[in-house]
């Protein structure tokens, strides 16, 4: 079996990366009888991140989800700092470094799609471009892409198969 530990809501790294170093060795430590797979994942803004966190969740094996929102125009507008400065600018490269220290694996992207970009499969496109290079896929290779949108009080899954050329 597997026991998940999934930190989300908010922003969990304002806890601090020592919380989360004294978690993972508390879970560690904890007997095991069972032998359950322990994993972790960790849902951010991004804001936070620096070697320390990449250190910590490369360690741990945690699946890193990472809330980017669309191109820096729509992302600005609903996330910022605390002087009311968009987030786009600062936290892009630090995403960036995430997805190269972690070789492209154990990521996920999250986006909010509003009103403000009803036709979301150009900014969903923008926002996978920022962190995979779609070109340097081989001509004819599939991509796979599944989005969730927001459908009244509902969710609706879209599936898009996109072949490169």
């Amino acid at each position: 079996g597997t026991c998940a530990f999934v930190f989300q809501g908010g922003e969990p790294s304002l806890a601090g990366i020592e919380f989360f170093r004294a978690f993972s060795e508390r879970v560690n430590a904890h007997p095991n009888p069972k032998h359950l797979q322990i994993s972790y994942c960790f849902q951010t803004n991004g804001y936070a991140i620096d070697e320390d966190w990449c250190k910590w969740f490369a360690e741990n094996k945690v699946l890193v989800g990472i809330s980017l929102d669309g191109p820096k125009e729509i992302h600005d507008r609903y996330r910022v700092d605390y002087a009311g400065n968009g987030s786009f600018d600062r936290i892009v490269p630090k995403f960036q470094k995430l997805v190269e220290a972690r070789n492209g694996k154990d990521y996920y992207m999250r986006g909010t799609f509003t009103h403000a970009n009803t036709d979301f499969t150009n900014d969903i496109f923008h926002m996978a471009g920022l962190i995979v290079q779609l070109e340097e896929t081989e001509p004819g290779q599939n991509v796979n892409l599944r989005i969730m949108r927001r459908n009244g009080e509902s969710f609706e899954e879209i599936k898009v198969n996109v072949t490169t050329r």
